[in-house]
């Protein structure tokens, strides 16, 4: 199975990127921008739904289904911090959607994408939905039109300084003493490797999105 799977995810990673440099993508978009302006904006919002579909493994039990949305009806869950932090992610999403499938501009094509979003965190397996972060989505989705008038510095500024805050967060002095490994990821393979799959999508993508900005601004003040 997890042959398959790998030959699978191979398989298309080779079809995006002959996509990609076709004569037909070419049409639209000029080949030298594509890389920039259509690829990393892209593989960002694919980080970003891995989050939010993982494990990827559809079920279409009923009893699955009710235990992914019960949760929604948890208004104890609910805290200011948690749908700040959902409203960022779900905010860069929309923006980076944008960039690599320009028709997602338009609201209802945002309305849309999201209840596809949302259906499917439904149906995947030992999935659990999260209060804060369909308030927040609702909430980015409208105001992203706000957002993208500010100067892309701000954004990246903004990003930086939120991912600082993010990690420092909830602002208490830890008593035990943290291991440290220069060995990569040496935490992520004792862990969970349930969890720790969640945590990589989702640094990838604020980190990448991170950087993207920041690199999008430098590219803009050279």
């Amino acid at each position: 199975g997890d042959a398959v799977i790998n030959l699978a995810g191979l398989l298309v990673g080779i079809g995006v990127a002959k996509l990609l440099s076709s004569k037909l993508v070419e049409k639209w978009i000029d080949k030298d921008i594509i890389s920039a302006n259509l690829s990393i904006p892209f593989i960002l919002c694919a980080c970003w739904l891995g989050y939010l579909w993982f494990p990827f493994i559809p079920s279409v039990d009923w009893q699955q289904m009710k235990n992914s949305v019960k949760h929604l009806l948890d208004l104890n869950s609910l805290g200011v911090f948690q749908i700040i932090d959902r409203m960022v992610a779900w905010s860069l999403f929309w923006f980076l959607l944008e960039k690599a499938v320009p028709m997602t501009r338009l609201a209802h094509i945002r309305i849309i994408v999201l209840g596809a979003i949302v259906a499917g965190e439904i149906i995947i397996l030992r999935n659990v939905m999260s209060l804060n972060s369909l308030i927040a989505a609702t909430i980015a989705l409208f105001s992203i039109v706000q957002l993208k008038r500010f100067p892309l510095s701000w954004l990246a500024l903004g990003l930086l300084a939120w991912l600082v805050v993010r990690g420092l967060h909830p602002f208490s002095i830890n008593e035990a003493v943290a291991d440290f490994s220069w060995i990569p990821f040496s935490g992520f393979l004792r862990g969970s490797m349930w969890y720790n799959s969640y945590v990589l999508f989702e640094k990838l993508f604020l980190y990448g999105s991170c950087f993207y900005l920041l690199f999008g601004w430098l590219d803009n003040r050279c």
